[in-house]
C-alpha cells in the first residue's frame, strides 16, 4: 500500500503537512484509545487505517483541529484519550530527510503493536514533512532532536539512547547521513548516537536512482558494511522524484522481518 501512496496528494487533500501531522497524531490517540475504525479492513496497523480513513474522505481537522467524522458516522464514535505502551524489548527508529516518511511510520507503528519498544530521532530535515507529533503518537514517547535535551537525558541524549538500547535502525537513510556516518562525522543528534552505540546498526538507505548510483555513494556503503552496519539494499519502483530506479527504501515488510531478526538474538 505505501508503496503506491501519493504523498503529496494526502498532504494536498489534508491541507498542508502540518494539518497532516495534526490529523494522523490525534486520530492514532483516538484509535489507541478504543475507538473502531472507520474503514472496512482486516488490518490491525493503526497507521494504515488512519491513512485510509483520511483517502476514502472519513475524517477531516476541523477549525479548532479537532478530528471530526464526515457524512451520517458523526457523533457515532468520539474519542477517547487514552493510550497504551508495550514494553519487552528496546529498539531505536529513526527516520532521515522526508523521503519514505508514511512507511517509516507505519513501521513505527507496527514494531509497537509487536510489543518492541521504540524511541525515534529526528533531525531538523525530517520534521519538515512529519511533524514529530505523530512519531510521539505511534511510539508513545518522547521524540528525540537535540544533542542536550531536557532533564530527562541529562548525560545528553546520544549517551542515554545508546546505553538503554538494543538496536539502532537508520531509515530512512539518506546519501548525506550515509556520507557523514562513513566518516565519523556527529554534527547532530543523530550523527552522535551512531558512534556512542555498540550494539547492531542497520540502515535503509533511499534516495535518487543516479545518487545511489554514484561511485562516492558505494564507497561509503562499502565503508559501513566494513563497519559492521547491516545495509538493507534499497528496491527498485517508483521514487519521489518521479523516476523509476533503484533507490526507494526496503519495503516495511522488510525492515520489520530484519529488525525481529537482530532483537530475538537478544532473547535467545
Amino acid at each position: 500500500m505505501y508503496e503506491e501512496l501519493k504523498e503529496e496528494g494526502i498532504v494536498n487533500k489534508v491541507g498542508g503537512r502540518f494539518k497532516l501531522s495534526t490529523l494522523i497524531q490525534k486520530r492514532l490517540v483516538q484509535l489507541n484509545g478504543g475507538s473502531r475504525p472507520l474503514v472496512d479492513t482486516k488490518s490491525s496497523d493503526k497507521m494504515k487505517i488512519v491513512l485510509q480513513e483520511i483517502l476514502q474522505d472519513k475524517i477531516f481537522l476541523d477549525a479548532s483541529e479537532e478530528v471530526r467524522i464526515t457524512g451520517d458516522l458523526q457523533g457515532q464514535d468520539g474519542p477517547r484519550l487514552t493510550r497504551s505502551v508495550y514494553e519487552r524489548s528496546r529498539s531505536f527508529n529513526w527516520r532521515v530527510g522526508r523521503d519514505r516518511s508514511f512507511q517509516t511510520a507505519a513501521l513505527v507503528s507496527q514494531l509497537v503493536q509487536a510489543g518492541t519498544s521504540v524511541t525515534v530521532v529526528m533531525t531538523a530535515s525530517a520534521e519538515e514533512f512529519v511533524g514529530s507529533a505523530t512519531f510521539a503518537a505511534l511510539s508513545g514517547r518522547p521524540v528525540a532532536k537535540h544533542v542536550f535535551e531536557d532533564a530527562q537525558y541529562p548525560l545528553g541524549a546520544h549517551i542515554t539512547l545508546a546505553q538503554r538500547s538494543q538496536l539502532l535502525c537508520v531509515a530512512p537513510a539518506t546519501a548525506n547521513f550515509l556520507a557523514k556516518a562513513a566518516n565519523g562525522l556527529a554534527d547532530d543528534l543523530l550523527g552522535t548516537l551512531y558512534l556512542c552505540f555498540r550494539g547492531p546498526v542497520l540502515m535503509a538507505p533511499a534516495m535518487n536512482a543516479e545518487m545511489w548510483e554514484k561511485g562516492a555513494v558505494q564507497r561509503n556503503v562499502a565503508q559501513l558494511r566494513e563497519d559492521g552496519v547491516q545495509i538493507i539494499d534499497p528496491e527498485e519502483g517508483w521514487l519521489s522524484c518521479r523516476q523509476k530506479g533503484v533507490g526507494r527504501m526496503a519495503s516495511q515488510e522488510t525492515l520489520f522481518k530484519a529488525i525481529q531478526e537482530r532483537l530475538a538474538q537478544f532473547r535467545e
